[in-house]
């Protein structure tokens, strides 16, 4: 959507008398500000002529405006009759009579602003009901827009006989313009990278980091890392995690055949113009699923970078608020976030916490996960949509399998253990690469370490590493020797039996899964179990033997 189009959206349904009654839905009031000034000009089809509408704000704290079109400026017409600190939805209830009169028999534009709360939509729902086919406001063009953030403040009844407008955040056009201005009028410099950097902030967000950045760089500069930094401000007031990863693969250790197949099917697709000519686009649901600590979430920090996009990180559990309604709002919020940042990553942990099977939710639930979980397949399989969403889980036995169809989530991937090199490759990583601790470990104490850490998962082969570093520090050595890795595993062992059991009870739910990689597991298990040492392969028996059955 342009700048244009949602104004054009105006014209169109309140000519074609779709509905006398608007619900604009922004975060931005530099969008209010720009419908208000789009009105003051707006002659519909069919109108007389010589009339000339009147322009009404009715705000819930301030009371009923007019825009005096000779003076421009807004007059008050009535004020608001409370305390400032009392109920403010009597107040715009009693706003709203009052331009009730005007609305019926004059021909006016009323735009209502400052609706954030259930209790000031409900204020003045029952006006907006009426206003919606009164006869009176169709024959006279009468046309009342209500300015929210949140459209579903309101009932179902109330959104469906009304239009739902919503302008986007900011458009490239609109992004471009505000930065030149500002930077031609203080004399700044700023990248080229800023405009298509800048997607996903609003008009204010972009003008108030603009500014900043400005204030504080000499000599003046719009920087990248200020458009950044408002970029994660607003995701974290929003509930999220906005992450741009610093390295792609070579901040994974090993897996080799899994980086392959996600460089051949994700990322070169993507970037294959033939494929998008014969409309044949990667994979825009990836599942990620195996026992803890494997590197789901690193694999998808890590395919973001690769394709150059963000990473929108935010846990199930984080979606599910304590007021009614919270948790569909936060839903609504991520869809419409990712979609105005996109192309970019979502990645969503724990995921079955919202797509357990049916007779799996609690009966205290009172229809609150399954409405999340509604939402979030209707926007998975949205045509339209841009978004790649990666989901995480251990659990993938307990998925409701409507959610996790082909369709919504194309790819399940399953993660082991890494293999002999991949642990070899990671303890490198986790020194070097991650980190910079230097390790004085001969080629035979190094391939000890790969040998006894068989079974580890990537986290606990990173916390033998740190654990062996603070070791070294607390003895005030220079570097990291056998001895400190060595009192690290005595720390932080793992039971052998139980992981062994862990990876066969994953190895026999996975093979139940539907439409799970097969190839990627069975390749994954074969290197586990290539160039192992006798005491490791007895630990694997019983996993060969379920794979096996």
């Amino acid at each position: 959507m342009n700048s244009k189009d949602w104004k054009n959206q105006i014209i169109a349904s309140r000519e074609a008398q779709e509905s006398n009654v608007f619900i604009i839905s922004t975060p931005d009031h530099k969008r209010e500000k720009e419908l208000e000034d789009f009105l003051k000009t707006l002659k519909l089809r069919g109108m007389d002529e010589k009339t000339t509408p009147r322009l009404l704000r009715a705000d819930a704290f301030e009371g009923l405006f007019e825009w005096d079109r000779q003076e421009e400026e807004w007059k008050q017409l009535q004020a608001t009759e409370e305390s400032p600190f009392g109920s403010t939805s009597a107040d715009l209830a009693s706003t709203a009579r009052e331009a009730d009169k005007i609305v019926k028999e004059e021909t006016a534009y009323l735009v209502i602003r400052g609706v954030t709360t259930p209790e000031l939509a409900r204020s003045i729902t029952l006006a907006l009901q009426n206003w919606s086919t009164h006869e009176a406001l169709t024959g006279n063009f009468s046309t009342v827009f209500v300015v929210t953030q949140d459209a579903y403040l309101f009932d179902d009844h109330t959104r469906r006989i009304a239009v739902l407008v919503e302008p986007p955040y900011s458009t490239e056009e609109e992004r471009k313009t505000i930065v030149e201005n500002i930077a031609k009028r203080v004399k700044a410099t700023y990248d080229e990278l800023i405009v298509s950097a800048s997607r996903g902030l609003t008009l204010h967000d972009l003008e108030t980091c603009t500014f900043k950045s400005i204030a504080s760089t000499k000599p003046r500069k719009i920087t990248l890392e200020a458009i950044t930094n408002m970029k994660m401000a607003t995701m974290r007031k929003a509930g999220y995690e906005l992450v741009y990863p610093r390295l792609g693969w070579e901040a994974i250790g090993g897996y080799a055949t899994l980086k392959q197949y996600f460089s051949n099917h994700v990322i070169e697709i993507i970037k294959d113009d033939i494929a998008r000519k014969w409309g044949v686009g990667a994979s825009r649901g990836i599942m990620l699923f195996g026992i803890g600590g494997t590197g789901k979430t690193l694999f998808a920090k890590a395919m973001a970078k690769e394709l150059g996009l963000p990473f929108i990180k935010i846990s199930s559990t984080e979606l599910f608020g304590g007021i009614v309604g919270e948790s569909e709002r936060k839903v609504r919020n991520l869809t419409k976030v990712a979609e105005e940042n996109a192309p970019c990553i979502v990645f969503i942990d724990e995921i079955d916490q919202i797509a357990m099977k049916r007779g799996m939710v609690l009966s205290t639930d009172s229809g609150v996960s399954r409405r999340v979980q509604n939402m979030l397949m209707d926007w998975m399989g949205d045509d339209e949509r841009k978004a790649i969403i990666v989901g995480a889980t251990n659990l993938m036995p307990q998925l409701d399998d409507a959610f996790i169809r082909a369709g919504r989530f194309d790819d399940k991937i399953p993660l082991l253990p890494p293999d002999t090199e991949a642990r070899r490759d990671i303890l490198r990583v986790h020194s070097q690469v991650m980190r910079n601790i230097p390790l004085s470990l001969t080629p035979e104490e190094e391939e000890k370490i790969v040998e006894d850490t068989s079974l580890y998962t990537g986290a606990e082969i990173e916390l033998l590493v740190v654990s062996s570093a603070r070791i070294a520090r607390t003895r005030k050595q220079t570097s990291v020797d056998m001895t400190c890795i060595q009192e690290a595993f005595e720390v932080n062992p793992i039971n052998f039996t139980r992981r062994t059991k862990e990876i066969e009870e994953f190895i026999r739910e996975t093979k139940e899964a539907q439409n799970y990689n097969v190839k990627l597991l069975e390749e994954q298990l074969n290197a586990i179990l290539q160039f192992q040492k006798k005491e490791a392969k007895d630990r694997l028996s019983k996993i060969v033997e379920t794979f096996g059955e």
